[in-house]
């Protein structure tokens, strides 16, 4: 996994069931020192889905939200929030 999805893994997973706006994603995701576009958003989202998803075709967990952007779809664990 790249930097950049990690970071935007990370993004999306610290507002789980939260719709995001790409640009919301790139400035929680953003790599110093690394440009990043909104269309680099969804390339990052592609990328993530074949990784995460049992079908990336029929997304489950990471859902596009029609004029929003992204969400991770799912249920967080109580007492997870701080882990390493």
């Amino acid at each position: 996994m790249s930097n950049n999805e990690f970071n935007l893994l990370h993004a999306l997973c610290q507002n789980m069931n939260v719709p995001m706006s790409r640009q919301e994603l790139i400035d929680f995701s953003r790599v110093s020192g690394d440009e990043i576009f909104d269309r680099s958003i969804d390339v990052l989202v592609y990328r993530l889905r074949q990784k995460i998803e049992p079908d990336p075709a029929v997304p489950v967990a990471l859902k596009t939200v029609r004029n929003v952007g992204y969400v991770l779809c799912g249920e967080q664990v109580p007492g997870a929030a701080g882990r390493n």
